[in-house]
């Protein structure tokens, strides 16, 4: 999917969307009859700690899904007791999955800029959004290229192509068009009202809470202060978009081969196919091209005294970053080299939602201590190039390499 190609090599771990079909697999067997009776229990709960351990925005995908498979296993398949323990049972788990990898060790900041921001534009499953070859893009803003749900060429046909399948089969159960859709609908009742739940809810989700189509606003939902630190949680919420996705493959191939005749439906997902690969294509050599090629990497830490800082030292402290991201992601990863080659330890890194309120606090702490010459002898001070840095005769200042290294006498 051009979802997925979109994340590989970018963003790894956001490249699980095995976990989306994982989900969706359990949903669409719900009325599977398992020899042991809890099996549908133990996959849901190993979905929501796989969904942790990868990523923690598969957490609410998974629960989506999980929200489908208990409206239809009461309402269908009748039953109560089941579908309640697949959600204590996967949540509880859940819970304890990220208490041990640390979810509720110290403070974060949730409140982080981006919700409404990171969505997903209404025109997303039509928009190649520069990766189509075939489709020009259509407007997004620039962030919204975490919504980007971009079904494929060949899979618009194949949608078209199942529509087409569908009416014929509509049209073929009863005299009319509208007899034939209410007896599918009647038949099938409780599936339909599950998918468009789902649907719905990933696509409210996805799309909030600045709902745009192309350049238009369609509305805005103006949260609380409360909830909407709650909800940024997931600030890129046009990521759920995903769900749908996967969701409209499944229907779409599913329809093709189960309503068409067998050698229809074999050239129909064939040519289909076919055009999702032609269309895909160039950006597939795009990418192909960025990583096959061997490359090299040199530091940028050139200067030999950093071998003299670094002796009877313990910890690199990052005082001062860059103004931009591009600058503060370079000087983390710069000195996670230099700390691991010589085994010193890290005052902070690149992480999601730290406390940067407390981190500040530290800072300005450790600064305090550099002036008043108290500081951990120890301890590298770090400055970004053209930042401020106490002046003290008790320091060894060394600027090099673009930073500004300073140490206790």
């Amino acid at each position: 999917s051009p979802p997925e190609l979109h994340r590989m090599f970018m963003h790894e771990s956001l490249g699980g969307h095995w976990i989306i079909l994982f989900a969706l697999c359990i949903w669409i067997y719900n009325d599977n009859k398992w020899k042991c009776k809890a099996t549908p229990i133990i996959l849901w709960t190993l979905c929501g700690i796989l969904a942790v351990s990868v990523h923690a925005y598969f957490v609410p995908m998974v629960y989506m899904i999980l929200i489908g498979y208990v409206i239809i296993d009461i309402a269908k398949n009748h039953k109560i007791i089941r579908p309640i323990l697949c959600l204590v049972s996967t949540t509880i788990f859940t819970l304890i999955t990220m208490y041990i990898i640390g979810a509720f060790y110290g403070k974060g900041d949730m409140d982080a800029n981006g919700l409404g921001k990171f969505s997903a534009n209404l025109n997303t499953f039509f928009n190649g959004m520069n990766v189509s070859k075939i489709l020009k893009p259509l407007h997004t803003s620039y962030e919204q290229y975490e919504g980007f749900g971009y079904l494929g060429f060949g899979m618009l046909i194949a949608g078209v192509l199942s529509l087409v399948m569908l009416s014929e089969k509509v049209e073929s159960a009863s005299l009319t068009f509208i007899g034939g859709a209410k007896k599918i609908i009647c038949s099938y009742k409780w599936e339909i009202i599950s998918v468009m739940s789902v649907m719905c809810l990933c696509l409210f989700f996805a799309a909030s809470p600045v709902c745009t189509f192309n350049g238009h606003i369609l509305y805005k939902i103006e949260y609380s202060h409360s909830i909407a630190k709650k909800l940024s949680i997931f600030r890129a919420s046009g990521r759920f978009i995903w769900v749908a996705d996967y969701i409209l493959y499944t229907f779409i191939l599913a329809a093709i081969s189960k309503l068409g005749k067998f050698k229809t439906s074999i050239i129909a997902l064939t040519f289909c196919a076919a055009m999702q690969i032609y269309d895909l294509k160039d950006f597939v050599i795009l990418r192909h091209r960025s990583f096959s090629n061997q490359a090299e990497y040199t530091s940028p830490l050139k200067n030999e005294k950093w071998n003299k800082i670094s002796e009877n030292s313990d910890m690199v402290v990052f005082m001062s970053m860059p103004n931009d991201v591009v600058g503060i992601m370079k000087m983390y990863f710069v000195f996670a080299e230099y700390a691991d080659e010589n085994n010193l330890n890290l005052s902070s890194f690149h992480i999601a939602r730290k406390s940067n309120k407390e981190y500040a606090d530290y800072v300005e702490n450790q600064y305090k201590l550099l002036e008043n010459g108290k500081a951990d002898k120890e301890n590298i001070y770090l400055f970004a190039d053209g930042k401020p840095f106490p002046h003290n005769k008790n320091l060894n200042v060394y600027k090099i390499d673009g930073y500004i290294a300073v140490k206790m006498k």
